[in-house]
Order: structure tokens, then sequence, then C-alpha cells
């Protein structure tokens, strides 16, 4: 069986993941035989860029092209301009990959949040991103041999992920760091900034909302080897509670600190007893 070549165009996240893309991650993790996945990015392009990447689509000869591209196009001084005309840009150049180079499917990759832009504010960038997002969605349902590619859970979770100025990601083995709660907390704090409101919030300072953060607690633990219907979001409340009464702090701290408006938070206090911390000989 022939292989085939999967091309991934775009702006700089592209050719950071070309740079990642080593050890267990090296194309892809695919099969050499089955599948070539190729990288060509540029930073800082736009989508009237990519015609003079046509040389190097050409040589790879691609069955598959995956487009990551329109987040600087929207990033503009002519914003309300670009975002209406956007999708329609898109989906033109998947045609003209299609009829000119023999492409069998374009796939147009969701764009990403920022938490920094330079010519728009940034709830206007992230509101016009959905509204392209979702117009770019409709149109690839309608169009031939396009389809448009969601990054699961990315959507906000890609805002934990990136660096200091708001548009690029973490690489791979910096990323490592957000395993420590402590430094992925202290991460987070830099790129939320001191705005008044919930601790967590979603750009435009949109408060996380419960069945997110349900959603996000059952993917991990699935991720993590636990059974997910042993825990809920309300298992903070309890070790936060219980952690809190073993350290001696008082029950009108306890209350107010977990906004109980009576003693029920009693319940949710879980200390251990001298048979859970004896051994038996």
């Amino acid at each position: 069986m022939e292989s085939v070549d999967v091309l991934i165009l775009g702006h700089s996240f592209v050719r950071r993941l070309r740079d990642d893309l080593t050890g267990s991650w090296t194309n892809l993790g695919f099969d050499l035989d089955s599948v070539r996945v190729h990288c060509i990015g540029k930073g800082g392009s736009r989508v009237r860029d990519l015609p003079f990447m046509s040389s190097s689509i050409s040589e790879i000869q691609p069955k598959i092209v995956l487009l990551q591209i329109g987040g600087n196009d929207l990033d503009s001084t002519d914003h309300d301009c670009v975002a209406e005309r956007l999708p329609n840009d898109l989906i033109s150049v998947a045609q003209w990959l299609r009829a000119g180079f023999g492409v069998g499917q374009v796939g147009i990759m969701q764009l990403f949040y920022r938490t920094r832009t330079r010519s728009v504010p940034v709830d206007i960038y992230n509101r016009a991103v959905d509204s392209v997002n979702d117009r770019v969605k409709m149109m690839c349902e309608e169009a031939q041999g396009c389809f448009y590619w969601r990054h699961k859970g990315l959507k906000t979770a890609a805002l934990l992920c990136l660096k200091q100025d708001g548009v690029h990601l973490i690489q791979a083995k910096q990323q490592e760091l957000s395993t420590c709660p402590v430094n992925a907390l202290y991460q987070y704090v830099q790129i939320r900034g001191s705005s008044p409101g919930p601790l967590f919030i979603f750009p435009g300072n949109i408060p996380v909302s419960y069945q997110h953060f349900s959603s996000c607690l059952r993917n991990s633990l699935i991720w993590a080897g636990f059974q997910p219907n042993q825990y809920t979001s309300h298992s903070f409340r309890i070790g936060a509670a219980s952690t809190a009464a073993a350290s001696g702090v008082p029950d009108e701290e306890i209350q107010h600190m977990g906004r109980w408006k009576s003693l029920a938070f009693k319940r949710y206090i879980r200390l251990p007893t001298l048979f859970d911390v004896t051994t038996p000989h």
C-alpha cells in the first residue's frame, strides 16, 4: 500500500510543530509506510501568503492538506472586514489546493483564542474567532473535499500552554513543568493578569462554568487512569475543607472560604481517625 502524504500548512504554530516532532512524536506517531507528515509554516503568515508556498506543495504532492492559518489575518486594523471575508478566503484556498494541486481532502483547522493581540482588543478578537470557526464549520459541510478540524479540548485549554506573548505554544519540554500544580497555577496567573473576578476565567473575563470544569475533571481522571465516577467537583470542596480543619482553621473561616451559609460544611470534613492512621501488629 502506497503511503499518503499529509501536509500541514500555516504560520509559526506549524513551524514550531515541525521542530517538536521528535522521539515518539516523529511523523506524529504514524508509520512512515502508511502516512508521511510534512509541516510548512512561516511566522506571521496570512492566508494571502499561501500561494508563495506553491513550489513546496508541488514538490510534496500531498493527498491531504491541513490549514492552520487565519489568526494573523484577524489581528489587523481592518478587523471587521477581515472577519467577514476570512471564512470565504479559507474555502477558496481549499478549492485552489484541490483544483491546482490535485489534493483530495483539505481540512481547515480551528482558530485558537489569544491572550494578547496587536491591532484589536483581545475580547473582540476572541469573539471573532468563535464566529469564524462556526462559519467555516458550516461552509465545510457544503464544500466538496473540505472538512473542519476541531482541536478537541484546546479551545480554552491551549491558553495554559501559551508563552508570555500570549500567541505561541510552549515547547514540549517546557510544557512538562505544567504537571506541577503550583507551577501550572503560577503560569496561569501570569497569563490571566490581575483583573477582578473569579480566579479561573476564559478570555473576556468569562467565568469557567461548572459544566466545563466537570468535563475537564472527567477527562483528566480518565487520562490518569482513575475511575471518573468516583470523583466529582465536590471532591475539591471536601479536600479543601478537610485540609483546613486538619490544619486547625476555625470553623467560621472554613465556612466563609467555602461560602457555606450554614453548618452544612461540617458534612464535607473528612478527618482521619485513629483506626485510619494505625497499623495492626
